[in-house]
C-alpha cells in the first residue's frame, strides 16, 4: 500500500507528538512516496524482518557521496570498516566479539565514571535554581563513561570534538556541510588518540563513539522525561522510575531487501529500502513510553552494548532517587534536522525549596 498523505513529514513520523495513534492507524507496511521506501509500523512485521535472511543493513560506504559531490569523506569511511551495523556475515560476528570484548573489560570502569561524575555534576547543577539536565549533566558525565567504554583513557571529556554530531553520518538526508562537519569531527577524535595504539584499537574507539554518542544519551533523556511527566509530584526521590529504560533515543533502523520476497501482501523488490520503527511496540499498547526489547533491535543484530545500557539507566535512577528535591520542568528542545534520532538538546529543570 502506498501512503501519500501530507497530514505529516514521513522522514519524521518518529517524531510527532501523536505518532503512537498514527502507528495504529497507518497500514503495517507501507510505501512511502516522500521518503522512497517501505516504513513498517507494526511491531511483529518489524520482528520478522530483522532475523529474516532476506534483508540486510545498508553499508552506510561513503565513496558515492565522495565520488557525487566531491567530498573528502576518507576518515567517515575508515569509521565505517568498523561498525557491526555495517556488516553481515563473517565480518559482522567478528566486529561484534570484538566490541563484546572490549564492553566486557571496560563495562565497570565506565560505569563506576558515570556514577561519580553524575554524583558531582548534579551536586554542583542543584546549587542553582535552575540547570539543564542535558548539557549539564547527562552529556559531559555519558561522554566520559562512554570514552572509558571504548578504551579512551582520557579523563576530560569536555575537550573532546564534537562526538555527539557524528552518529549525523547515518542520516541520508543530512546536507554536505553536515558531511564534512562530521568528518572534521573524526579527523579530530583520531588525532587526540595515543601514537602507541594500533590502527585498529583507534577505529574501534571511533566506531564505539559513533554508535553511542547519541542513542544512549537520547534514551536517558526521553526516559527522564517520560519519568517525570508520569509523577504525581515533581520530587526526583518520590518518582517511581521504571526498571527498564521506557523510551528510546532510536525510534527507527533500516534494512534493504537483497532477495525479493511478500510481507503482508506486499511484494518487497531487491534494492528496497525499509524504515522499521522498532519503538513501535513500547507506545502501541496505551500511546505513553514503554520498555520494549524491540529498543536494542533483534535477531543477529541486537545492540551489544544492552547491559551496558541498563546499567546506565540504573545508576542515573538510583543517583536520583536519593535526592529530596522538588522541581519543576522548563524548557524542552529536540534537535532540529535530525531524521534519525529523538535527541533532546535542553531538557531545563527549575529547582525549588519545597513543593
Amino acid at each position: 500500500m502506498c501512503v501519500t498523505t501530507q497530514a505529516f513529514s514521513h522522514f519524521k513520523l518518529q517524531k510527532e507528538p501523536h505518532r503512537a495513534r498514527l502507528y495504529r492507524e497507518l497500514p503495517p507496511i507501507w510505501w512511502s512516496d516522500q521518503a522512497k521506501r517501505w516504513f513498517v509500523t507494526n511491531p511483529e512485521l518489524v520482528r520478522q524482518i530483522q532475523t529474516d535472511t532476506a534483508f540486510k543493513v545498508p553499508d552506510y560506504d561513503a565513496s558515492p557521496i565522495t565520488e557525487r559531490l566531491g567530498i573528502d569523506l576518507t576518515f567517515t569511511n575508515r569509521l565505517r570498516q568498523y561498525l557491526p551495523l555495517a556488516w553481515e556475515g563473517a565480518e559482522h560476528k567478528r566486529l561484534r566479539r570484538l566490541f563484546s570484548s572490549v564492553i566486557a573489560a571496560n563495562q565497570n570502569a565506565a560505569i563506576e565514571s558515570f556514577g561519580e561524575d553524575l554524583r558531582r555534576r548534579l551536586s554542583h547543577a542543584l546549587a542553582s535554581d535552575r540547570f539543564c539536565m542535558v548539557a549539564d549533566v547527562l552529556r559531559p558525565a555519558l561522554r566520559i563513561a562512554n570514552m572509558r567504554l571504548a578504551g579512551f583513557s582520557t579523563t576530560d571529556g569536555e575537550a573532546l570534538p564534537d562526538i555527539e554530531s557524528i552518529p549525523g553520518m547515518f542520516d541520508d538526508r543530512l546536507s554536505p556541510t553536515g558531511r564534512k562537519r562530521i568528518e572534521q569531527n573524526i579527523r579530530d577524535l583520531y588525532s587526540r588518540l595515543p601514537d602507541a595504539r594500533d590502527e585498529e584499537s583507534k577505529l574501534v574507539i571511533l566506531a564505539f563513539t559513533a554508535l553511542s554518542a547519541n542513542t544512549l544519551l537520547g534514551s536517558l533523556a526521553e526516559s527522564l522525561l517520560a519519568s517525570f511527566a508520569e509523577a504525581g509530584t515533581q520530587n526526583f526521590s518520590a518518582i517511581d522510575y521504571p526498571a527498564e529504560l521506557p523510551a528510546t533515543g532510536l525510534p527507527l533502523i533500516e534494512k534493504i531487501c537483497i532477495t525479493p520476497c511478500e510481507i503482508d501482501g506486499e511484494k518487497i523488490a531487491a534494492g528496497d529500502r525499509l524504515r522499521l520503527f522498532i519503538e513501535v511496540e513500547g507506545l502501541l499498547a496505551s500511546g505513553k513510553p514503554e520498555y520494549s526489547d524491540l529498543y536494542f533491535a533483534a535477531g543477529p543484530h541486537r545492540c551489544p552494548g544492552q547491559a551496558y545500557s541498563r546499567r546506565i539507566w540504573k545508576s542515573l535512577r538510583d543517583e536520583l532517587a536519593t535526592l529530596d528535591v522538588f522541581f519543576e520542568i522548563g524548557a524542552i528542545e529536540h534537535r532540529k534536522n535530525d531524521c534519525v534520532f529523538n535527541y533532546i538538546e535542553k531538557l531545563e529543570l527549575m529547582v525549588h525549596d519545597q513543593e
